[in-house]
Parts: C-alpha cells; sequence; structure tokens
C-alpha cells in the first residue's frame, strides 16, 4: 500500500490570503490582470471595485494607484511636449 505523500504547511497555504504578501505584490497583481486583458485583447474595462476584489485590496488603495499613474503618464507627456 502507498503511503501518502506529506505535504508542508507552507505549500498547501494560499500566499494571497496572506496580507503581507499581498502589500509587497499588489502591483504585480495589477499588472497581471492588465496582462491577462491585453492578451486576450479585451477592450473591455475594469472597474476599480471589480479590480480591488481581484487583488484583494481595497478600492482606495485601487483608486490611489490609478490616480498615481494618470499623473505619472502627465508629466511624462509635459517633459516630452517641452523637448520639442
Amino acid at each position: 500500500m502507498a503511503r501518502p505523500i506529506a505535504t508542508s504547511k507552507r505549500l498547501s497555504t494560499d500566499p494571497t490570503q496572506d496580507s503581507k504578501w499581498l502589500v509587497v505584490h499588489s502591483d504585480r497583481l495589477i499588472w497581471y490582470e492588465y496582462e491577462q486583458g491585453r492578451l486576450a485583447k479585451s477592450t473591455e474595462e475594469i472597474s476599480p471595485e471589480e479590480l480591488s476584489e481581484r487583488i484583494g485590496r481595497s478600492r482606495e488603495y485601487v483608486c490611489g494607484i490609478i490616480k498615481n499613474a494618470i499623473s505619472r503618464a502627465k508629466s511624462c507627456s509635459k517633459l516630452n511636449n517641452s523637448k520639442h
């Protein structure tokens, strides 16, 4: 009779359920969701509520990330326009 394979507790737990892990990897999860849509050639927008649910962070966190991205894009655009 075959013996059951012992699995470590570390392998059996889902790291995405750990709040410390989420804080460190939230940007990667957002990137992953973006890439999934891009690879599927989806033009459907993901709402901040849906994205926050998918990555396990608050809506405020997601909105902050979006606002920072918009701000950086605008400042990059201003830099490029001033060089011409």
